[in-house]
């Protein structure tokens, strides 16, 4: 059990509400459910119960988080020695597309934590088209976005772009999200057309999606979000067809499979084939502690592809080996 999340639920005890605790952290919604779930798998018994009054904690929960509470005093303590011998560590700021950032924050982060490294981590979510110019201006040393072939090509020729460097780490697809319950919850794929009649939400801003191009615009109902998280709530609660990557999706698939379905996209208008990709600038030096967060970064792709891990997501109710994304070799 991460102490992080022990912290994520004293916030929840103290809150009465996983929606409340998830803004008062920073983190979405859905992904504190799932870590909420997690956790009542590895203790064996239920910590909270939904009443009238809000989310409160079981008889048994009760006892946990008292334990949970001392554990956090001693964390805190051990905190603050470690913040005044740092003295004015650095802060390394990545920004992330936010569908990235909902799968990668929390491990990311723990993956650093393990090395004895003066530094704090500040993920930014930012859209993926405005990655490379945070880079390029100097707002941040290294980012992580999703780009498509063309995309990758146009990056590489542009004269103004060409000092990006671009790494590959996953090969992805775009996927819908539905409930259980949904009529299409039973296809093994689902192609583009067959799905423009239903009731769709999207969290892209943009009109023209790099997959489905303009398809979705020509859709009965669509409606779109500002964040990923409201997203996920909505396929939730409103029986309507949600988008996300593969490598988003998986994660709350594998922790709440019995509320989500995750379908591949067939005859998109553009080939749904996408990149996660890690940028840098090929003229400008790492910091060491990036340098520390980069190597963290091929270690969770690295370890996320390893046969262990593979025969973990099975037992755990994940999508199929053949559907999986895929690493890309170095």
């Amino acid at each position: 059990m991460r102490l992080e999340h022990i912290q994520y639920l004293l916030e929840i005890n103290r809150l009465h509400s996983i929606s409340a605790a998830a803004r008062s952290l920073h983190v979405k919604q859905t992904t504190l459910s799932a870590i909420v779930k997690v956790v009542e798998e590895e203790v064996g018994f239920p910590i909270f119960q939904r009443t009238p009054q809000g989310v409160l904690v079981t008889p048994t929960g009760e006892r946990f988080m008292s334990l949970a509470w001392e554990i956090h005093v001693k964390y805190e303590e051990l905190m603050a020695v470690k913040r005044h011998l740092s003295g004015g560590a650095p802060t390394i700021t990545v920004p992330m597309a936010p569908a990235i950032s909902m799968r990668l924050s929390i491990p990311l982060s723990d993956y650093f934590s393990r090395f004895d490294v003066h530094g704090n981590l500040n993920f930014e979510e930012a859209p993926s088209e405005s990655i490379g110019e945070l880079i390029l201006d100097n707002s941040a040393n290294l980012g992580l976005t999703y780009l498509t072939e063309d995309e990758i090509d146009y990056i590489q020729k542009d004269a103004g772009k060409s000092s990006l460097n671009v790494e590959r780490l996953l090969e992805d697809e775009l996927c819908i999200l539905v409930s259980p319950k949904h009529r299409l919850a039973s296809r093994d794929s689902v192609n583009m057309e067959d799905i423009l009649g239903e009731r769709m939400v999207t969290a892209n801003p943009e009109r023209k999606d790099k997959i489905v191009g303009d398809s979705i615009n020509r859709g009965t109902y669509v409606t779109r979000y500002s964040s990923i998280d409201d997203m996920f709530q909505a396929v939730l609660t409103q029986d309507v067809i949600g988008f996300a990557p593969r490598f988003t999706g998986e994660f709350h698939f594998e922790h709440m499979k019995e509320t989500f379905k995750l379908i591949p996209l067939r005859n998109t208008e553009y080939e749904n084939r996408m990149f996660l990709c890690l940028l840098t600038c090929k003229d400008r030096d790492l910091r060491y502690q990036e340098y520390i967060l980069v190597s963290c970064i091929h270690d969770y792709f690295r370890n996320m592809h390893s046969p262990a891990a593979r025969d973990q997501s099975s037992e755990n109710g994940g999508v199929s080996r053949e559907n999986r994304t895929s690493a890309v070799s170095p």
